[in-house]
């Protein structure tokens, strides 16, 4: 599992940032950045707070077919993301890996952590984690 969030994690760190348009992915996902490889998008309504926490699923799109830790080929995934808002850290909760472009298509693999599996990150100042720590924590 490490592995998954450590990957996930790693293409966080490298996209351009888009104006927040809405995009092939439907009326409740927004695009929020991209480059020649992925689309990130973001599900505003989903957003849940709680005290010092919140809560956001976000969702990669790739260009090419990709292949998560488990060998199975996905275009895109969608990742439920928790924010320790305080402490600026995050820990992804869940991921459902999708046989085509912007969540849809078949469902290729749905992963829900244990609280074993999951570990927190601290958020890269300048990465699209933390502007999504940001939107969900409603800081400016």
């Amino acid at each position: 599992m490490k592995k998954i969030i450590s990957f996930m994690l790693l293409i966080t760190s490298s996209a351009s940032f888009s104006q927040g348009k809405e995009s092939l992915a439907g009326a409740d996902w927004d695009e929020m950045f991209f480059n020649d490889e992925i689309t990130f998008y973001i599900n505003k309504k989903s957003i849940r707070r709680d005290k010092n926490s919140a809560k956001l699923w976000e969702m990669q799109s790739y260009m090419d077919q990709q292949k998560n830790p488990f060998g199975d080929s996905f275009r895109s995934v969608k990742r439920l993301v928790e924010f320790d808002c305080k402490k600026e850290t995050s820990k992804t909760l869940a991921f459902t890996y999708y046989s085509s472009w912007a969540g849809h298509g078949d469902i290729v693999r749905n992963i829900n952590l244990t609280d074993k599996e999951i570990s927190q990150s601290h958020i890269i100042p300048g990465t699209i984690e933390e502007v999504f720590m940001k939107i969900s924590c409603g800081k400016k």
